[in-house]
């Protein structure tokens, strides 16, 4: 029972003792009667008083628990959103992971490639340089063919030179 509860009976009681004093006083009991109706009417007024203080404090109760629930809906709320922020934390750093193993391997894609680039510029001159060998020696081959011609040519002439001193 609260206290607002309580002083309204104590006031009931008061009153009802009021009502039955005069009775019992006789003419005395007039100005009695005259002061219990003002205690009648403030006791009255008291009771009003008290079930609009209840009502006021039935309301705000209510609305502290409904404010309570409000905080613990809006906490489970929050701690979804913070088990959801969680996980997209988790799924970007695989992300970046995924990104980083990537950039790695670009990387040491251009890195072979840069490699093999130069492997193949080497192979490159090395053909040159063989391309230069043949294209010499194919001179030099011609060269060759026109001395030996040459030499023939000298090799008859001696051949008929010597079957000239021939007897």
């Amino acid at each position: 029972m609260s206290d607002a509860q309580v002083v309204a009976q104590l006031e009931a009681a008061a009153t009802m003792l009021m009502e039955h004093e005069p009775m019992r006083a006789g003419e005395q009991g007039r100005g009695f009667a005259v002061v219990a109706d003002e205690v009648r009417t403030l006791a009255s007024r008291t009771q009003q008083s008290t079930r609009e203080i209840q009502a006021m404090i039935d309301q705000l109760q209510q609305n502290a628990r409904a404010a309570d629930q409000a905080m613990s809906d809006s906490q489970g709320v929050s701690q979804e959103a913070v088990q959801v922020f969680q996980a997209i934390a988790e799924r970007l750093k695989a992300v970046a992971s995924g990104v980083n193993r990537i950039n790695t391997a670009n990387a040491e894609t251009a890195s072979a490639a840069a490699q093999q680039q130069s492997v193949m510029a080497a192979g490159d001159r090395s053909v040159q340089a063989i391309q230069a060998g043949i294209s010499e020696s194919s001179v030099e081959v011609w060269r060759l063919g026109d001395v030996s011609a040459h030499l023939r040519e000298l090799s008859r002439q001696l051949s008929e030179q010597a079957a000239r001193f021939q007897l």
